[in-house]
């Protein structure tokens, strides 16, 4: 009697599971359609009837089929609840526990976690990393390597030095402490298995979205760029 009961609620929920994804899947094929340079992962139901909530890489944007309008920007409550900062917060915590953290360099032990991906020659990246060594206490992070090299055309050769070095963390304090900017980046040693390891990073730095360095999760919370203020908000548990 009680699976009786019980079998058409599940059916239904079943049912419902398989029209919606069968919605979405639609969705970001009319998307795909009006919009080809538009790379949708994922569209699903928004709060506004008609409008979807389309997720591509790290972004939040909207979608509305029947006329093909695509729309950028937030929706708030009259509360002043911003329903776009949360998913894209969300969308983002999911990716950062996607990020195999034994890949990364890494620093230090405590219960807070950071993940930076960062470039050797970039001077914001350098900025973040000098003030979370300064403040490193409680603190474990993990370092992913991303050189953006149309921007610091050495940056590739000393992360490959990093990754190649026996002691990674003093390689990576080394250079980004700028002790080897004045050495041609062309005479570092380096290896084949670093430059593996690097091109890992690379892929993995794609795959979270990052798009720009450096780009942190403090646990479990997004910080774009050096943003000495939101890191310490979020290591200090706030939200």
């Amino acid at each position: 009697m009680l699976l009786k009961k019980i079998m058409p609620a599940v059916m239904a929920m079943f049912l419902c599971a398989a029209v919606s994804h069968a919605e979405e899947s639609i969705t970001i094929q009319i998307l795909h359609k009006s919009f080809p340079n538009v790379k949708a992962e994922k569209a699903g139901k928004s709060v506004i009837p008609g409008l979807y909530e389309v997720e591509a890489g790290n972004n939040v944007f909207y979608f509305e089929p029947r006329n093909g309008y695509l729309i950028f920007g937030d929706i708030i409550t009259k509360e002043g609840k911003n329903l776009t900062a949360e998913k894209r917060q969300e969308l983002l915590a999911r990716r950062v526990k996607e990020i195999p953290l034994e890949k990364g360099i890494k620093i230090g032990g405590g219960k807070n976690v950071v993940i930076e991906f960062t470039d050797p020659d970039c001077p914001f990246c350098r900025k973040a990393a000098d003030w979370l060594e300064k403040n490193r206490e409680g603190v474990t992070r993990y370092v992913f390597l991303y050189p953006i090299t149309r921007l610091h055309p050495g940056a590739d050769a000393k992360a490959k030095y990093i990754l190649g070095a026996k002691d990674q963390e003093k390689a990576y304090h080394e250079v980004m402490s700028g002790a080897l900017d004045s050495i041609d980046a062309g005479k570092l040693k380096l290896t084949e298995k670093a430059g593996t390891l690097l091109e890992e990073h690379k892929q993995l730095a794609i795959k979270a979205g990052v798009f720009a360095t450096p780009t942190l999760w403090v646990n479990g919370k997004h910080v774009p760029g050096a943003d000495i203020p939101l890191i310490e908000k979020y290591l200090k548990g706030e939200k």
